[in-house]
């Protein structure tokens, strides 16, 4: 195995001829060391493991090769070893292998720029697309990367990534003002945001910012929304007549949220003029506290009365009142502002929420003296109780010397009794005298609900006049207006007065006997009517009870009632057979039944029989029995047109058992003739 691309060509033959022995015998040596060396470290691609000589022969090996001037055995022992001959290719290889790893390991070939886990794969990956831009790799690599989908621009593929995440989320969406952050693709919105940055830098190609605007891309969010509020806000004015949103605004809180961006950008002065000038053209409220405050002004000036003092409450309107008051907080602290201030000062404000009140109950006493001519207004006055209870407290600040003597005398102007026990009695008397006007007697009922406290003076006065502590002339004013000093007058006018109370709410005089509500009403009523048959009623007590509808007599008013319902039933129907138990009326039923038997026991008054006759009143009752057959047959004749009723007729057999018996009857010859005739006359076939 001689290799005589080894020897120069100008040696003798025999000269080259050792030389070929040699240079045979040190390949083989070289050969076995790298043999050994393959054996040791299991391949050879650690060449940087062998020797120096080692390592010059190896390289030697690789030119001889490249020159083609090698034993072709040689190269096949080589070969059987795994020689590698170009390193650079097996190492280039050796990086795709690792590449392939990363994928099937990754699912794809996409190697971070800067990656730990084996940096060198990272640098190797960058190189090759150095190479690829240079156009300085071999088409063979480029064919070997492309079927690992290895990623020549990552710029690119990134970019085509990203619009492709972003057309789904607007597919999903509808849009594609994809939020930040955005923690369902955090990537996605990293990119999004890189992308406008660079845009407000002009560092976007023109080409994939026309691509994306195109499909929507939404390069200025804030701008975008602000549109679409400003549009909202349009929307709402149209609707609601104004663009005053308030804050918080319930009823659309993203709409109120930006009206109170624009308001705090504006007092910032960071809203630009011509979103400003926009808002204005809507009407946009900017200062919601002022025009509250405007809007409360004119209600206050609306709600003003046209003369009097100023209000000191405001009934249905509690804004008002809260405004009213806070108005007054702020201007003593001197927190109002001077033009509120005087503005309110020219309605009459009054900043005094004591002098307030005074006013105002000062002027409803005056207008309560103007419609009552006095002002003798009781303590426990249930129509104006704030009154009364301002007049004793008044009165009482008089006495200690505490009452501004500017109010005392207009108090006393107007006609104010300072000494309480006489504003007192004059007032209870005022109060009884209307008692008397609305109801024509001055017996207050004992503990009357109505108004305890003029019960308890009526009877105090009572007590007074026993004791002879009443001066005569209040003796004679409660006499002017018919007072009962008699307790047992007092006791007829008490129950008549609850007679009258009765009278009111049921519409009569008739109290039942028992009645569980009041029976000693019910107990007064009977006494009534018993004093009177007696002839033991005073004259004067009588024409009082019958000028109210009183009835003497109750069996015979209910005898009346009766007979005015038989005398509506006879009107109606012809006859007066009321049928027994008669749903329209069942009372008329039973009572006319009981005229029968009292007629019947001789226990019937002339006066009632000859009230009864006219109405053709049948009082032998089996003689009712015949009458409402004979009726009921009529019915039937009507209903069918024949009086044919079968005998045993369900919906009546008495019926038409008597139509059989008539029948019977009259073949025997024992049918009255008269009954026969009023047969006759209905059209009754006797032989059907």
């Amino acid at each position: 195995r001689i290799d005589p691309g080894g020897v120069p060509g100008d040696l003798s033959p025999e000269l080259a001829n050792i030389l070929l022995r040699r240079l045979t015998v040190a390949w083989d040596q070289h050969y076995g060391a790298l043999l050994t060396h393959q054996e040791r470290h299991g391949d050879l691609t650690s060449e940087d493991r062998c020797d120096g000589d080692l390592q010059s022969w190896i390289k030697n090996q690789r030119l001889l090769r490249k020159k083609g001037g090698m034993d072709p055995e040689r190269i096949q022992l080589l070969d059987d070893l795994g020689f590698i001959w170009d390193p650079a290719q097996a190492r280039w290889e050796q990086m795709r292998q690792r590449l392939v790893r990363f994928k099937e390991s990754r699912g794809d070939a996409h190697v971070p720029p800067v990656w730990t886990e084996d940096p060198e794969l990272a640098r190797w990956v960058a190189e090759q697309r150095r190479n690829w831009k240079n156009n300085s790799l071999e088409p063979e690599r480029i064919a070997a990367l492309d079927l690992l989908n290895f990623v020549w621009d990552p710029e690119a593929a990134h970019w085509a990534e990203m619009r492709q995440r972003l057309l789904l989320f607007r597919d999903l969406n509808g849009h594609m003002d994809l939020p930040i952050p955005y923690p369902d693709d955090p990537a996605l919105a990293v990119w999004v945001a890189e992308v406008r940055r660079k845009w407000r830098k002009g560092e976007i190609d023109a080409q994939a910012a026309e691509d994306l605007t195109r499909l929507g891309f939404v390069w200025d969010p804030e701008a975008e929304a602000w549109e679409k509020m400003f549009a909202h806000l349009v929307t709402w004015r149209e609707s609601a007549g104004h663009a005053r949103i308030p804050d918080p605004f319930p009823a659309d809180l993203p709409l109120g949220r930006w009206a109170e961006e624009q308001r705090r950008a504006q007092r910032k002065d960071r809203l630009a003029d011509t979103r400003r000038q926009r808002l204005d053209a809507l009407g946009f409220v900017w200062d919601l506290e002022a025009e509250a405050w405007e809007n409360m002004f004119h209600t206050l000036e609306r709600s003003l009365p046209t003369e009097g003092p100023f209000p000191d409450s405001w009934p249905g309107q509690p804004e008002l009142a809260e405004w009213v008051e806070r108005q007054c907080r702020m201007g003593k602290s001197g927190r109002l502002e001077p033009t509120r201030q005087a503005r309110l000062d020219a309605l009459g404000f009054v900043w005094d929420p004591e002098v307030r009140a005074w006013e105002n109950r000062f002027a409803t006493l005056a207008a309560y003296r103007q419609r009552h001519g006095h002002m003798h207004i009781p303590r426990e006055s249930l129509a104006t109780p704030e009154l009364g209870i301002w007049l004793v407290e008044q009165r009482k600040k008089q006495a200690q010397g505490r009452l501004d003597p500017e109010r005392a005398e207009r108090l006393t102007a107007l006609g104010i009794l300072w000494n309480p026990e006489e504003a007192e009695w004059e007032g209870m008397y005022a109060t009884l005298l209307a008692f008397q006007r609305e109801r024509n007697h001055c017996v207050v009922p004992k503990d009357w609900p109505d108004n305890p406290a003029l019960a308890r003076w009526v009877a105090q006065q009572r007590q007074s006049n026993r004791r002879e502590q009443l001066s005569p002339e209040r003796v004679q004013r409660l006499n002017d207006i018919g007072f009962t000093w008699d307790s047992r007058e007092i006791l007829w006018e008490e129950m008549f007065a609850l007679l009258m109370l009765y009278r009111e709410k049921h519409g009569d005089c008739n109290v039942p006997d028992p009645w569980p509500e009041n029976a000693d009403l019910a107990w007064w009523v009977g006494a009534q009517r018993k004093a009177y048959q007696n002839g033991n009623l005073n004259p004067k007590w009588v024409t009082r009870l019958n000028a109210v509808g009183f009835i003497w007599d109750m069996q015979e008013a209910l005898w009346q009632e009766m007979h005015i319902a038989l005398t509506t039933f006879h009107r109606r129907f012809g006859h007066s057979l009321v049928p027994r138990a008669w749903a329209e009326h069942p009372k008329l039923a039973s009572w006319v039944v009981a005229q029968r038997q009292a007629y019947k026991g001789g226990l019937l008054p002339q006066s009632h029989i000859d009230l009864l006759e006219p109405l053709g009143f049948v009082w032998d009752p089996q003689q009712v029995v015949q009458e409402e057959l004979f009726l009921a047959l009529q019915a039937y004749k009507q209903r069918f047109g024949h009086c044919d009723v079968p005998m045993d007729w369900p919906e009546n057999p008495q019926l038409g058992l008597w139509v059989t018996s008539q029948r019977q009857r009259r073949a025997r010859g024992d049918l009255e003739p008269e009954r026969i005739k009023r047969l006759e006359e209905m059209g009754f076939r006797w032989e059907p």
